[in-house]
């Protein structure tokens, strides 16, 4: 019996370090912004990251959250030199307005699938296997 406990311990000791290791590399996807006709790769995003982005103030802009995702998680083209490149020409007041390039319905789109990439949403589900155990 407790050959058969270490043998889990070690089990899952093993998969735990393995995922802290895949965990220290962001998830990217390239994805098809269908009003450009454009291909970009966005990128997962950090936890201090995550943070930032769920701090946001909306009331002024209830898409102010994504659209800062969009902004920080797209990589290729890298929007933060974009928007560096149109602030200095005197095309934006603010450098997170380059993703108004994109349609809402895409900044939303794109500010889930980073979601999904950084592990804050997900299509698995925790499955409750046995309730009420006592140990």
């Amino acid at each position: 019996m407790e050959k058969e406990k270490q043998d889990i311990f070690n089990q899952f000791l093993a998969k735990a370090e393995k995922r802290l290791e895949e965990k220290k590399t962001l998830r990217t996807c390239l994805v098809k912004v269908p009003s450009m006709g454009e291909a970009i790769r966005i990128r997962g995003l950090r936890n201090s990251e995550i943070a930032e982005v769920t701090d946001i103030d909306t009331s002024d802009d209830p898409y102010a959250a994504d659209k800062y995702s969009v902004y920080i998680a797209t990589v290729e083209p890298d929007l933060r030199e974009i928007a560096s490149k149109m602030k200095e020409d005197g095309k934006l007041t603010e450098y997170v307005d380059v993703v108004d390039i994109f349609e809402i319905y895409e900044i939303r789109q794109l500010a889930e699938k980073i979601m999904e990439l950084s592990g804050v949403t997900g299509m698995g589900k925790i499955e409750v296997i046995i309730e009420n155990l006592k140990n």
